[in-house]
């Protein structure tokens, strides 16, 4: 059944059988959790502790940097790809995480892992209030309302010198590997990031997944496909916006906080307008209102440029990087998630028309 009838659906139903669906889901939610979901966190986990012994220290950094940008895109996805608002000052909400965390444990003395949870909850704040006047505005408009957050972010940074260095940029953040790791020196700390940027992206899948698998999914959808029709059948929009800015703005903070930890310099420049544009091509060509497709943005994100530099240098690895681009829309239109499914479809269909063989069963949703 389609996202949209079962909005519909839930809608021919009067409240009280609604609230009683949604409690009785609840309990049973509370009671069996996917085997699949399950075995899918654990595999995660175990590869964000595997992979760090298995790759050389550069390709590692590059890993991490992947990972941090798939969580970014992660939220970015849920705001774009499953409510349909375009946002092209994403950026803003990773400066807002970084500096918040930079300020609270460089200027306050606050621990890294109290720091990044109260960026988030600053940064949901900011990306809920953004949501208020997105109501009234779409398409255009809601762009050019995205453009101006992240325009302005760099330079109310630059405004406030006395507190974030201006573009002197802050330096000295870390949020250093505990003792109890082993973990010493600069191969250490990328192991210990990578270990906890690994694991915060396996949670914000998770975190995603149980939101698009919810009736706020459903009511995300709802508002995709068709704002009007969604009002009508009693989805509150205005909520629900709210909800998705103010989560992706969340994200957004969690992987800002973890480039600081990372990177240990920050500087207003690095959360500007080009890599808000960067971020929604990445998730355009990784896969719109896909969690698979996060993960693919983040890779093209971090590797197409990096891969670029390395075959040219200057403008002409600019060029290289827009021409991937530009070849990722043309062979994937739907994305890369997109053409791996209809691939995978195509080798099921191949193997079912083969006599002999079993039909393969079809794959959840992602």
């Amino acid at each position: 059944m389609s996202d949209r009838s079962v909005v519909e659906n839930e809608t021919a139903m009067s409240p009280i059988e609604v609230r009683g669906e949604d409690q009785a889901h609840s309990r049973g939610s509370l009671r069996r959790v996917p085997v699949g979901t399950v075995l899918a966190v654990v595999a995660g986990l175990a590869a964000v502790y595997f992979v760090p012994y298995v790759v050389s220290g550069s390709m590692l950094a590059l890993m991490l940097s992947a990972v941090i940008a798939a969580i970014a895109i992660l939220g970015l996805n849920l705001l774009f790809g499953y409510c349909g608002q375009i946002s092209i000052g994403h950026a803003a909400f990773l400066g807002i995480g970084a500096y918040v965390s930079a300020v609270l444990v460089i200027e306050s003395g606050w621990s890294y892992p109290v720091a990044v949870p109260v960026s988030m909850l600053v940064a949901f704040a900011v990306g809920a209030t953004v949501s208020i006047p997105a109501l009234r505005l779409k398409g255009l408009y809601l762009a050019l309302l995205t453009l101006a957050v992240g325009v302005t972010f760099p330079s109310v940074v630059r405004r406030l010198e006395g507190i974030t260095q201006g573009d002197r940029g802050m330096f000295g953040v870390q949020w250093r590997a505990p003792s109890w790791t082993g973990l010493v020196g600069f191969e250490g700390q990328i192991i210990w990031m990578f270990w906890t940027a690994g694991a915060c992206l396996v949670l914000s899948c998770l975190v995603v997944h149980n939101i698009v698998s919810s009736r706020i999914g459903r009511s995300l959808v709802a508002i995709r496909d068709h704002e009007v029709a969604a009002a009508s059948a009693g989805v509150p929009i205005a909520r629900t916006k709210a909800m998705a800015f103010g989560t992706a703005g969340a994200f957004g903070a969690l992987a800002g906080g973890l480039t600081a930890a990372s990177v240990g310099v920050i500087t207003p420049s690095q959360f500007g307008l080009l890599q808000s544009i960067e971020l929604l091509v990445a998730v355009v060509v990784g896969g719109a209102a896909s969690i698979r497709g996060s993960l693919y943005g983040g890779a093209f994100y971090v590797f197409i440029p990096y891969y670029a530099s390395e075959v040219a240098s200057g403008e002409l690895a600019q060029a290289v990087f827009a021409v991937s681009i530009l070849i990722a829309l043309f062979v994937a239109p739907r994305g890369v998630d997109g053409l791996a499914v209809d691939l995978l479809r195509r080798v099921r269909g191949r193997r079912r028309s083969r006599p002999g063989l079993p039909d393969i069963p079809s794959s959840g949703h992602h």
